[in-house]
């Protein structure tokens, strides 16, 4: 086999190996944010977890979620001492991790929102 014909064999076999990975790495993350979630008392899924809750979603430790939440690359909500991550965030947070396109905003991210005795601070 002539070399021009070797290289382009070998760069058809890195692109399928490259689409392979994708696919298999995008049905990780689908089956992941779809992992279900406390109900509330209505049987519906809770709109925002605790950082437990979502670290089992996100499959890993409480301490690297709440890692992820201080450096602000999970989105979080206080409420007094009480640390929520809304749902959204989760998926938005895997779909940047992963590489796929995130739907874009003109306004900048929030920084997370502070909430003591119903009044925000």
């Amino acid at each position: 086999m002539d070399p021009v014909a070797a290289e382009t064999a070998l760069r058809a076999i890195r692109a399928a190996r490259e689409a392979v990975i994708a696919a298999c790495d995008a049905a990780e993350i689908a089956v992941i944010a779809a992992a279900s979630p406390p109900a509330t008392s209505g049987g519906e899924p809770s709109a925002v977890l605790t950082v437990e809750e979502a670290a089992q979603i996100l499959r890993v430790g409480r301490t690297v979620a709440y890692g992820l939440v201080k450096r602000g690359e999970l989105a979080s909500v206080r409420y007094g001492r009480r640390v929520l991550i809304p749902r959204e965030a989760i998926a938005r947070h895997l779909r940047e991790r992963s590489g796929e396109p995130t739907p874009r905003s003109d306004a900048p991210p929030s920084p997370p929102v502070r909430v003591r005795r119903g009044r925000m601070i």
